[in-house]
């Protein structure tokens, strides 16, 4: 007669259920909140400080004296994320923000001519070519600190 005989042992299952029950009934909003939040800090930086496209693109020169992308501060302060359901979105509300992250023409509205000032010098002309500056977007090192995030809801839900 032959037989077969197979015998498993699942070591640590029982912790591992306890662990899927816990983060079954964890608030996901929260780490939802808490990567919206990060998104929201690492887009702020880059604006401020990094003065880089996501992809670690230096943007290119303003050819004025103040920072690109910070003359009033407008843009950056109107950075905001937002979340629905299971999305989480981080956007500008600025009328600009989307030529900023995109690039496109500006052309002049309610005159022939734009007129603005570059290098000391007074300039008129009907349009100008707006350079795209990406600023919205996860980069590899912001990856990183999202899954810091996440990893540390993870380590929350299991204590």
């Amino acid at each position: 007669m032959s037989g077969l005989s197979v015998n498993l042992t699942l070591e640590g299952m029982d912790l591992a259920m306890d662990f899927a029950t816990r983060l079954a009934a964890a608030d996901m909003g929260e780490l939802r909140e808490g990567v919206g939040g990060v998104i929201e800090s690492q887009t702020k930086r880059r604006i401020m400080s990094e003065k880089t496209s996501p992809d670690g693109e230096a943007w290119a020169d303003n050819g004025r004296d103040n920072p690109i992308m910070d003359d009033t501060g407008a843009l950056n302060d109107s950075i905001a994320y937002t979340v629905a359901g299971e999305v989480i979105t981080v956007g500008a509300s600025v009328p600009y923000a989307a030529q900023r992250q995109f690039g496109g023409v500006i052309k002049a509205v309610n005159a022939q001519r734009l007129v603005f000032t570059v290098g000391g010098k007074t300039v008129a002309v009907p349009q100008v070519e707006q350079i795209a500056r990406p600023f919205l977007g996860v980069s590899t090192d912001n990856m990183s600190e999202i899954e810091s995030e996440i990893d540390a809801f993870l380590r929350e839900v299991a204590a």
